[in-house]
């Protein structure tokens, strides 16, 4: 039985893992940590409403923790707002600090695909070994890759402690909660005349199962999260019922975002573009080879988002209903 504190318990992910490793039944204490409300169940959970980077109380909430997982991370309307900077990286700091000064076993980290950058070049899929770019001037995928230099630098230095980090693909969620899908302008953002572009889209909850297979195997180096395979841009707009339906050129695409974005019609800045433009999927091979087994395809996660489209009249439910009987038909 493990100890398990979970840094960012309030986030859709946070909450996801609390109730994965819950149903699991390995975990002896759950320990939540977040500035914000997090809302799960009293007797499964210790709740603690506490910024850390501000706690005098972390000798109480780290006491016999025996794995960290962060899934804790602000990201701004432009996908890593400069202000929320250093709180991103203080904060990994801190863990580290405490996971070394208690010689706790394991420090799990949710970092993301977007951390190897949207390249015209870029293998198809991305495997673990693929070199990180993230594209210049994304500050989010920046401060990833310089959070996961920490990590490789920690584990060098601290070989007994097991150190995970989970590389999701764009993740969805709730409403309000996928803030990187939101940024990189998944269903609201101008459309690129690239109807084959391959992109993918993992489900909160098989991110979840992600961190407790990594725990349950005591497994360290870097995985990918993300379903089987892939969809192409075209599905991927029909699917969400995207409001721009004619693709243009780069070049106009580009000029008409950047007014749009102003003007306040889309939330994706013109920074993150290329992850709109050049593919980024990623291979989930490593992951599988723990047992893991993604439960939402990419089709699924994408329709259960409740994104503001046309999809948003249906219930989850009945979306997921919809594509499996539009996949059953496509393939007879």
């Amino acid at each position: 039985m493990t100890n398990v504190l979970v840094s960012g318990s309030a986030s859709s992910l946070g909450r996801a893992v609390l109730s994965a490793l819950h149903e699991d039944g390995g975990s002896e204490r759950l320990i939540a940590v977040d500035r914000r409300r997090t809302h799960a169940d009293k007797k499964a959970v210790e709740l603690n409403r506490v910024d850390l980077l501000l706690s005098d109380a972390t000798d109480e909430l780290f006491h016999d923790v025996d794995v960290i997982v962060h899934a804790a991370w602000i990201v701004g309307s432009d996908a890593g707002a400069t202000d929320s900077s250093q709180r991103n990286v203080d904060t990994v700091h801190l863990l580290l600090d405490e996971a070394a000064r208690r010689n706790i076993k394991q420090v799990v980290m949710c970092s993301d695909a977007a951390v190897y950058g949207a390249w015209p070049d870029n293998e198809i899929p991305l495997t673990e070994t693929a070199q990180l770019r993230p594209n210049p001037g994304y500050s989010y995928g920046e401060q990833l890759l310089e959070v996961e230099k920490l990590l490789d630098a920690f584990a060098v230095e601290r070989p007994e402690i097991t150190v995970s980090v989970l590389r999701p693909a764009l993740t969805v969620s709730g409403p309000r909660e996928a803030p990187v899908a939101r940024a990189l302008g998944v269903t609201r953002a101008v459309r690129i005349d690239d109807p084959d572009r391959p992109v993918q889209f993992v489900h909160v909850d098989d991110v979840a199962t992600a961190v407790r297979s990594v725990i349950r195997a005591n497994a360290g180096g870097v995985f990918n999260v993300a379903p089987d395979g892939w969809l192409h841009n075209e599905q991927a707009r029909e699917l969400s019922g995207s409001p721009f339906r004619r693709g243009l050129p780069w070049p106009i695409a580009h000029a008409v975002e950047r007014l749009f974005h102003h003007a306040g019609r889309v939330e994706a800045a013109p920074v993150t573009a290329p992850y709109r433009t050049h593919p980024w999927v990623i291979d989930n091979a490593k992951l599988r080879a723990l047992g893991w087994v993604p439960t939402y395809t990419n089709a699924e996660a994408l329709v259960d988002w409740p994104a503001v489209s046309l999809w948003s009249a249906l219930r989850p439910h009945d979306r997921r209903k919809l594509v499996t009987v539009g996949g059953s038909i496509a393939g007879l």
